[in-house]
């Protein structure tokens, strides 16, 4: 109900970044069966959502009304949390949650990396967010893992030219001591990144 969404902002407003920031989609199980693409949710929040929930509860005549379209990234969340997802409460997920078509998880994982989120500067996506997704979304493509940022940044070092190793590394590094890292080292890896994960996408077309 729109009384539920608001107070959820308002939770969510004071729980995210005390210490980590937060990211949650609320799917009701009819909108999950059968499997549409993109899929259908009802409340979402991460940080790039803040200033809005800030704004609509400022506002005394906001309606809180329910997402008119569906969100393209949670075929890639749902497929994450079906391989790797820990469940704090209820049935396992893949007892919940849909097995999402493989062409489906590879639309979503191309429209993050390729698209408005991997175009730097970025002021809601770091170059350390950038880097290591990129690094993960590789590691699928060419080995179909399904990796955290962490272990898509381990599979990089090991696997991808050693020329890129450097900023790899220096965004494991930040994303383990929470730093940052500068825009400008991480250009040449975009560039880089961009044209093999479009070779590697290429092919996962033709099968």
């Amino acid at each position: 109900t729109p009384r539920n969404r608001a107070a959820l902002a308002r939770t969510l407003l004071c729980l995210s970044n005390s210490p980590a920031p937060m990211e949650i989609s609320v799917i009701k199980r009819v909108d999950l069966h059968p499997w549409r693409h993109p899929c259908p949710y009802d409340f979402h929040y991460s940080e790039s959502w803040r200033e809005r929930y800030e704004r609509f509860l400022a506002d005394p005549t906001c309606k809180w009304a329910a997402p008119v379209s569906g969100d393209e990234d949670l075929a890639a969340h749902i497929t994450i949390a079906r391989a790797r997802g820990k469940v704090l409460y209820g049935p396992p997920t893949t007892e919940i949650l849909p097995e999402v078509p493989q062409a489906d998880h590879i639309a979503s994982i191309l429209a993050d990396v390729l698209g408005s989120e991997f175009g730097l500067p970025s002021e809601t996506i770091s170059p350390v967010y950038a880097v290591l997704n990129a690094c993960r979304t590789l590691a699928y493509l060419q080995a179909s893992q399904i990796l955290s940022k962490a272990e898509g940044g381990r599979w990089a070092l090991e696997n991808l030219p050693g020329e890129q190793h450097g900023v790899i590394q220096a965004a494991l590094k930040a994303y383990q001591e929470q730093g940052t890292l500068e825009i400008i080292s991480v250009r040449e890896f975009r560039s880089w990144a961009i044209l093999a994960i479009e070779k590697q996408s290429q092919g996962w077309a033709l099968k």
